[in-house]
């Protein structure tokens, strides 16, 4: 991760191995069942976070699931604080998955989000959503 320029967050990074949820031996390859079972190599990801001020946030990511499928994110969230503890919010989410040619999806699959809200504010960042979403 990095964090040199302010108010962007960069990360990226390829993993070789994996443990299963009901497991805690590591192995080699990834194993997923999105779309059916699938044993991939590695995994591979790049993306970021960027503030454009307290009330607006930007993110954009990319992965590759080897010989298995890519998928592509962005996203997009900005709150208005209606007072301390009180504040409106919005997100929109976009996901979009590609077949790497093994046609594991069936098809390119497209998910698309948005979620209105309303957020109560405390100290530290901790509050409670209420939020709907489509």
């Amino acid at each position: 991760m990095n964090n040199s320029l302010d108010d962007l967050t960069l990360q990226g990074g390829r993993l070789h191995a994996m443990s299963q949820p009901n497991t805690s031996n590591m192995n080699e390859g990834f194993v997923t069942f999105y779309g059916g079972g699938v044993d991939a190599p590695w995994l591979g990801y790049a993306g970021g976070d960027y503030s454009v001020n307290e009330n607006i946030s930007l993110s954009l990511y990319t992965s590759r699931l080897k010989d298995a499928w890519n998928q592509h994110y962005f996203g997009a969230s900005a709150t208005y604080p209606l007072s301390d503890i009180v504040a409106l919010l919005a997100s929109f989410n976009y996901y979009k998955a590609t077949d790497e040619g093994r046609e594991l999806l069936a098809s390119s699959q497209q998910h698309l989000e948005l979620q209105p809200g309303c957020r109560l504010r405390r100290a530290h960042r901790h509050g409670v959503v209420s939020a709907k979403q489509r």
